[in-house]
């Protein structure tokens, strides 16, 4: 089950390798203590209930850090337009990334 304040395994993992990348471990820190603790519970019927890549996990952070994730995919995203400023898969999924944590909204 997912609910609006909420972001899937793949792209929380993902995020904490990009913040890893840039040597912000008090933001990762927060998104370790989401995955370790937040995770949403599945439907009954769910035929992966122990696959963490099927989770889907509460966000808890204050808008601020929200604000720096976005910010960071922005700036990813910005950085793998091609040549001529064309998009390229990478920036495409930067932006996508971007766009996830853009619609979560401060709990905090």
């Amino acid at each position: 089950m997912t609910d609006k304040n909420s972001i899937d395994y793949l792209s929380l993992t993902s995020t904490i390798f990009e913040l890893n990348k840039i040597g912000d471990t008090k933001l990762v820190d927060k998104l370790n203590h989401i995955l370790a603790n937040n995770e949403l519970q599945k439907p009954t019927k769910h035929n992966k209930k122990e696959d963490k890549t099927t989770s889907f996990y509460k966000v808890t952070l204050s808008e601020d850090d929200l604000e720096t994730i976005v910010d960071l995919f922005h700036d990813l995203e910005v950085k793998y337009l091609g040549k001529d400023y064309e998009v390229t898969g990478a920036a495409a999924s930067y932006a996508s990334m971007a766009d996830k944590w853009q619609d979560i909204d401060s709990t905090l």
